[in-house]
């Protein structure tokens, strides 16, 4: 699934004061994001979070905001969102005496971790001295 977020940052928005904007997303996980950033704005910046944790640019990154200048930004990357009702927040600031307009396109796919978790064992099976019986990595299914 796609969400499309066309925002407009006002002029003189700052880096420490930034516009927000959240949308109400039905999945789990965040699969990428590409941000359209119009001419002219080389002194926008934006990123994403999750309600007001910030997951992109990730933590610890030398970046803190995704920024271009008349150009797409394409990230790919996986990223489950802590807990339902599920939020992504696009924060962005715009230090130019201008308004600017910043196209966000998010991808959201649900994501099942108990398929990933089964998956990731029997892999790991043959890697283990100690085998696992096979009963063990089977899905249960409640009565």
């Amino acid at each position: 699934m796609i969400y499309v977020s066309r925002i407009t940052i006002a002029a003189n928005t700052a880096e420490a004061a930034p516009m927000t904007e959240p949308i109400e997303v039905f999945l789990s996980v965040v699969k990428g994001a590409t941000f359209i950033f119009e001419s002219g704005a080389e002194a926008v910046g934006a990123r994403l979070l999750d309600r007001s944790l910030e997951f992109l640019p990730a933590v610890g990154s030398p970046e803190r905001w995704v920024r271009d200048n008349g150009e797409a930004v394409r990230l790919d990357f996986t990223y489950r969102l802590q807990a339902a009702p599920y939020q992504i927040t696009i924060a962005a600031f715009n230090t130019t005496g201008a308004e600017v307009e910043l196209e966000v396109y998010i991808r959201v796919e649900q994501f099942d971790f108990e398929e990933l978790l089964l998956e990731e064992l029997k892999g790991l099976r043959s890697d283990l001295a100690v085998p696992i019986p096979a009963g063990w990595l089977e899905k249960q299914t409640e009565v």
